[in-house]
């Protein structure tokens, strides 16, 4: 059976958050300068990127009205997040404006 059928199974459609993130190719280093990872890190998240929106767009089809979230703006990794750095380890205004848009289709 499908992930999504048996996960459909258990939560109505409009009770589900599907959150697009994709992995992001620039960082804030400890000095606050924007920076670019490196060049396999800038490949492999291409590569990773598609994979993710092949995944999110058959997950948007399949759960039919589900809130859907994407914030792309100041989308930045952080080298002072509490897990380290990674090309999906963002700064804190991306969860910020990740929990805001949540709230708003939530409340309206």
């Amino acid at each position: 059976q499908d992930f999504w059928e048996r996960i459909l199974e258990l939560y109505p459609s409009d009770k589900i958050i599907l959150h697009k993130a994709r992995m992001t190719d620039f960082y804030y280093d400890a000095s606050g300068a924007i920076r670019k990872f490196d060049r396999s890190n800038v490949r492999n998240n291409a590569h990773i990127n598609a994979l993710l929106d092949y995944m999110y767009d058959y997950s948007e089809k399949a759960l039919g009205n589900s809130i859907t979230v994407s914030a792309q703006a100041n989308c930045y990794a952080s080298c002072n997040h509490k897990w380290g750095l990674a090309p999906m380890h963002y700064i804190d205004d991306y969860y910020h404006q990740v929990l805001q848009i949540i709230n708003s289709k939530i409340h309206g």
